[in-house]
């Protein structure tokens, strides 16, 4: 649902920070908490579907 959600985004348009996009996805799935969130960028970070290099995030999709 998130990485569907990312991809509907415009490439310019996606969040470019962890911060962003913590915000974004917290925006987008209302009711889940900061840690689930939290939870979801390290599962997307461990899955290679995005990336962090010198704090900006990269998508491989």
């Amino acid at each position: 649902m998130v990485k569907e959600s990312l991809i509907k985004i415009a490439v310019k348009n996606r969040p470019k920070k962890r911060s962003s996009l913590i915000g974004f996805l917290g925006s987008h799935n209302k009711g889940i908490s900061k840690k689930d969130i939290d939870s979801i960028v390290e599962h997307l970070l461990k899955k290679k579907i995005i990336s962090e290099e010198n704090g900006v995030i990269k998508y491989s999709f």
